[in-house]
């Protein structure tokens, strides 16, 4: 990703983060450090949901990539105290997560390429979901 892709995915974003609402939901976006992170946009996560694109061609950088691995288990968090709660997705205008029929969902008990279980709940690389408080 260069720094123009960047600058304008990091404008999308914040566009976004003052759209959540934060008195009546539980966002996985939360668990990350945002001065140093970044998700992809809602426009582009909708669209590789849908299978218009590929979540692999999206523009990317590696050390935001790692970033985000970290932050796995802040969202882990996350998601066990709203583990009763319907996940619902950002991307798709808080309607119900598409869990194995997401690309970026991971599901729990999902294990590496080592055969090492990678979380004991469900996860989105993309930290789009959300749930009701």
């Amino acid at each position: 990703m260069n720094e123009r892709e960047e600058a304008s995915l990091r404008s999308r974003l914040e566009v976004e983060d003052e759209g959540r609402n934060r008195k009546n939901f539980n966002f996985t976006y939360d668990a990350l450090p945002h001065l140093m992170t970044y998700t992809d946009s809602h426009t582009d996560v909708k669209k590789v949901i849908s299978g218009e694109i590929d979540y692999e061609n999206l523009p990317m950088d590696k050390e935001n990539e790692a970033y985000k691995g970290f932050a796995f288990k802040d969202q882990a968090i996350i998601v066990k105290n709203n583990q009763n709660k319907q996940p619902l997705c950002e991307a798709l205008e808080m309607q119900p997560c598409k869990q194995e029929g997401c690309p970026i969902y991971i599901a729990a008990g999902a294990k590496d390429s080592g055969g090492d279980v990678i979380t004991k709940v469900p996860l989105c690389r993309e930290f789009k979901m959300a749930f009701k408080k």
